[in-house]
């Protein structure tokens, strides 16, 4: 188990512990959107949920040995709260997975001013659109390639602002909370974040989104900084990464992003960017991508959170759920300059039966292309993987 690994998940068990405490009497209720409590009139509210992702992956592999597995992806806790009319807000969340022990959303936020919001402690550093999305609403089973260029978890304040058809983000942060091996790129110091979105056109089941993010980050002198990604299969090993780059004084990230939905059908894509700049050698270029579609055929559409200004969660129609068909390309360079951490294409068929709100299987069919990192030696591995997903 991971370092501090017991601590955490005493920490998670105590919080689990919490609300059926504050549960006895009436306000209880347990349904589709978890366990919650409400207190006499309504003016604070509690609530306990989770997800659980159990994978199972089978590879054709070509060069690099990757192994059959089930496994836990995700198992995750959280308890958050409405307090005094909504105007406060918090989340605290664990995971608990094998392999991933460690804190996620663990953070606090004033929504007391309409459509405003002031965040502080650890979540997900507003860069992109597929980032910025609850692992619970992805089309696929992980994110495209090109996350690798985003921050992901880190900890720090951002203040927030949003309109019907406009959405604005702007933060400081620092090292995300937990072991660095948590941490996506490995690197330490202070970053400076925002995003802005904007829905032209934005109507029952139609959709127009576009947005752009930059992250500027200064690392500490004695940090390293590392890009890396797995093949899109959270079983698989790693075939492109760039190392550790022990040099780096600064990054620079820029991400444009669109969206689209008209009835049951979508469309997703992002580019990302990313600029080193280093001491003792060149400074290198890297850049990432992916174009997804997306269809119902049982007359589904995607939903939009204006707040958020990203996908939300799926309401199956039928009672027997909804089925979504998907593909997509995805593309990482992360070859510049005598920086040679390989380069990747992967092209995915996806398959979701959503039988309710709160479950869900997936499969996903990836052929993947990358030219390894250092020999740049071709490898075409086929990933064949499913999931079943729960969640509260």
């Amino acid at each position: 188990m991971k370092r501090f690994g017991f601590e955490r998940l005493a920490s998670v068990a105590a919080l689990v512990c919490l609300l059926p405490l504050a549960a006895v009497g009436e306000g209880f209720e347990v349904g589709s959107k978890g366990i919650r409590y409400t207190t006499p009139g309504e003016h604070h509210q509690l609530r306990l949920g989770g997800r659980f992702h159990l994978d199972g992956y089978l590879y054709d592999e070509d060069v690099t040995e990757l192994d059959d597995d089930v496994a836990v992806r995700r198992l995750r806790a959280y308890l958050s709260g409405k307090l005094f009319d909504g105007d406060f807000r918090f989340k605290v969340q664990g995971e608990m997975s094998p392999d991933r022990i460690g804190w996620r959303n663990v953070w606090g936020a004033y929504r007391g001013i309409e459509n405003t919001e002031l965040k502080l402690g650890n979540y997900i550093a507003p860069v992109g659109f597929e980032d910025l999305m609850s692992s619970n609403d992805y089309t696929f089973m992980e994110r495209s390639l090109a996350s690798a260029l985003s921050p992901g978890f880190l900890a720090g304040v951002s203040a927030g602002a949003w309109g019907r058809r406009w959405s604005v983000r702007v933060g400081g942060f620092a090292d995300p909370l937990g072991d660095d091996d948590i941490e996506k790129r490995k690197s330490e110091g202070l970053s400076a974040i925002g995003r802005v979105t904007f829905a032209p056109w934005r109507k029952k089941r139609q959709l127009l989104h576009l947005g752009g993010s930059f992250e500027w980050r200064d690392m500490h002198s004695d940090s390293a900084f590392r890009l890396r990604t797995r093949p899109e299969s959270g079983g698989a090993r790693r075939l492109v990464d760039t190392g550790n780059l022990r040099d780096v004084d600064e990054s620079l990230t820029f991400g444009v992003e669109a969206a689209a939905v008209l009835g049951s059908w979508s469309l997703q894509g992002e580019y990302l960017h990313t600029h080193l700049q280093r001491s003792d050698n060149p400074d290198p270029t890297f850049h990432g991508g992916y174009a997804q579609l997306s269809w119902f055929p049982t007359g589904e559409h995607r939903r939009y959170s204006r707040r958020r200004a990203v996908f939300r969660s799926v309401e199956p129609k039928r009672r027997w759920g909804a089925v979504e068909l998907a593909l997509r390309y995805s593309a990482l360079d992360l070859v510049d300059e005598n920086v040679i951490g390989g380069e990747e294409q992967n092209f995915t068929v996806g398959l979701n039966w959503y039988l309710n709100r709160n479950l869900r299987l997936m499969f996903n069919f990836i052929q993947v292309d990358a030219d390894l990192r250092n020999t740049l030696q071709t490898d075409r591995p086929r990933i064949y993987q499913m999931r079943l997903q729960a969640v509260l």
